[in-house]
């Protein structure tokens, strides 16, 4: 009996020692979660802004709104009209030779943003026939109709040693290489005079400039030939 006692004495000191001791009480500021670090926002790395362009003009307008150029333009038209007779009636011995040459060079110069464009051009000139041959000047107003077109006015005087023909009429340019001209004109050679209309073409740009390198050539070449045979 006394060995009973002394086990269950021992066993419910060992269930007492067994039982867990209750922990403290934690602080209210120590139970708050750390908060986590938070990365700074990354952003994509951005291109410069590009500067705006400047605005193309298209290349049938590029084609008209040149701003300046030299041009070179022979010409040749033909002179019909009266025959060049003296107040009293007398004619001319020449005057059935109606062909007359030009060549013309000066600037043009074109103000303008956009098709149709304005444009103007002066310069001098030089002509040969058989009537009348000299130096003068000429200027002329154009109006592009498109692209390949221009429509224009031109007034010119040619003066020779006794003689001189004022000129005036329309031209058309065709794609910078021909164009077709009519003039009204009147012409002095004293004692004799003429007036009437001329109809012709001449070529520019770059057909205008060979053409009359050309001629140049030709009249070298004949000079020295005519010198030579003396």
């Amino acid at each position: 009996m006394r060995a009973c006692m002394v086990v269950v004495i021992v066993t419910v000191c060992s269930l007492a020692s067994a039982q867990p001791v209750p922990a403290p009480p934690l602080d209210a500021a120590t139970t708050e979660p750390t908060p986590a670090a938070v990365a700074p926002p990354t952003t994509a790395p951005t291109a410069p802004a590009a500067a705006p362009s400047e605005p193309v003009e298209p290349e049938t307008e590029r084609a008209v709104c040149r701003r300046a150029k030299l041009y070179l333009e022979p010409s040749l038209f033909s002179m019909n009209g009266t025959t060049w007779r003296t107040s009293s009636g007398g004619t001319m011995t020449t005057s059935n030779q109606n062909i007359f040459h030009r060549i013309a060079a000066g600037g043009l110069v074109r103000w303008c943003s956009r098709t149709p464009a304005l444009g103007g051009r002066i310069g001098g000139t030089a002509v040969v026939n058989p009537n009348i041959s000299g130096f003068g000047v000429e200027a002329e107003v154009d109006y592009g109709l498109g692209s390949a077109v221009n429509g224009g006015v031109r007034i010119g005087i040619e003066l020779g040693f006794d003689s001189r023909i004022v000129s005036a009429g329309g031209r058309l340019h065709f794609y910078d290489s021909v164009f077709v001209g009519l003039d009204a004109y009147d012409a002095r050679d004293p004692p004799y005079s003429s007036h009437g209309v001329m109809l012709g073409f001449g070529l520019e740009g770059r057909a205008g400039r060979w053409t009359v390198v050309a001629e140049a050539v030709v009249v070298a070449i004949s000079f020295v030939v005519l010198v030579a045979g003396e």
